[in-house]
């Protein structure tokens, strides 16, 4: 029998929280972002991890030589950036819905991670009999990062690791945060924000719409309720809106977040992009029907980055960057190439170059 223990589900538990800090002479206490609490009597020593937010972050713990398995879609995204995660661990599915039981159980290992985005309930009933936890991580989420770094951290026997990576996170996220204090609700900038699409948006219930949301700006599709919307048009991180909408809405800024470019097929973490790639990328990207009257068009406040960037660190890249071209008064001192940088060293490679843009 492992050394593991399920004690107690608890409903309605958004948040992730930690139960305890231990020294490991006592139980290492969690709760999951399914509000589920887990108790370990040591650190585990083996891992399936799915979706690459949860493998970046466990990355960023240094656990990385814990994980004997993760999902077809965390080596297929930015393969470079994993630098041989696919040829040296097991492929345990495509993804977190699509996940292979059989392997994970020749596999046994200590706990499994994966996301809230697939079907952790089905997985977490299916693997009960063979006594493997499964907790629900959702480092997607920028708001509760810190806490899901904590958890992974603490169950991996990482936890001084991961307590200076947050303490590394919250540096480079103070002044925005602080920043944002002092900029009341009336003067916040509006934002349409394309992802994965033409006219494709984030809706609230998605990690996107939090970084808008974390940055000072106010989605202007963040009055959409996903719930009772039209839900054939997409999901909440790339829902098919209606072009005239934009034009109505006539936002401050408009962001692309970019996943390809007429040069790149696709934009993995490493690529070598060539100088005014991203910027040629923008010009085509607003050359559209009505949009030569929209301000934020008119007065170039328009700006792009890779989706590597969008994504990483579960989004804390984005939201610095995103808050400078917001109120570049307000955040003079605010240095996301610095923070883009730091963080690519802190993950063991060099620094990635022209992988943000504003329109020319």
């Amino acid at each position: 029998m492992k050394n593991k223990k399920l004690l107690l589900g608890i409903a309605g538990c958004a948040l992730v929280t930690i139960m305890s800090c231990p020294a490991y002479a006592e139980d290492i206490k969690v709760v999951d972002g399914d509000g589920m609490e887990y108790t370990f009597t040591e650190p585990i020593k083996s891992a399936v991890v799915y979706d690459r937010y949860n493998t970046e972050l466990f990355r960023a713990v240094g656990a990385t030589d814990l994980m004997v398995g993760v999902d077809q879609n965390a080596v297929d995204t930015y393969p470079q950036y994993w630098d041989g995660v696919g040829k040296t661990l097991d492929i345990v599915g495509q993804n977190c819905t699509d996940f292979n039981v059989e392997k994970i159980v020749t596999l046994n290992p200590d706990a499994v991670f994966t996301s809230s985005l697939g079907e952790y309930e089905n997985m977490r009933e299916q693997l009960a009999d063979f006594d493997i936890p499964v907790l629900v991580v959702n480092a997607w989420i920028p708001s509760e990062y810190y806490d899901y770094i904590q958890l992974v951290g603490d169950v991996t026997g990482n936890s001084e690791q991961a307590e200076e990576y947050i303490d590394f996170c919250k540096s480079a996220m103070e002044t925005v945060t602080t920043g944002l204090e002092n900029i009341p609700e009336e003067e916040r900038k509006t934002v349409y924000f394309e992802n994965n699409g033409e006219n494709k948006t984030c809706l609230p219930g998605s990690g996107w719409n939090d970084m808008i949301v974390s940055a000072g700006g106010i989605n202007i599709f963040g009055d959409i309720d996903y719930e009772t919307a039209d839900q054939t048009k997409g999901n909440t991180s790339a829902y098919e809106i209606d072009p005239e909408a934009i034009l109505d809405a006539n936002p401050d800024v408009i962001i692309d977040n970019i996943y390809s470019t007429k040069v790149h097929g696709e934009l993995e973490a490493v690529v070598d992009l060539e100088e005014g790639e991203l910027e040629d990328e923008l010009a085509s990207f607003v050359d559209r029907a009505g949009w030569d009257e929209l301000t934020a068009v008119k007065d170039k406040q328009v700006y792009g980055f890779t989706s590597f960037v969008g994504n990483a660190n579960s989004k804390l890249i984005a939201i610095n960057y995103i808050a400078k071209w917001l109120y570049p008064e307000k955040f003079e001192e605010l240095d996301p190439d610095a923070f883009f940088s730091q963080w690519c060293e802190y993950m063991g490679f060099d620094q990635l170059e022209g992988y943000v843009a504003q329109l020319q």
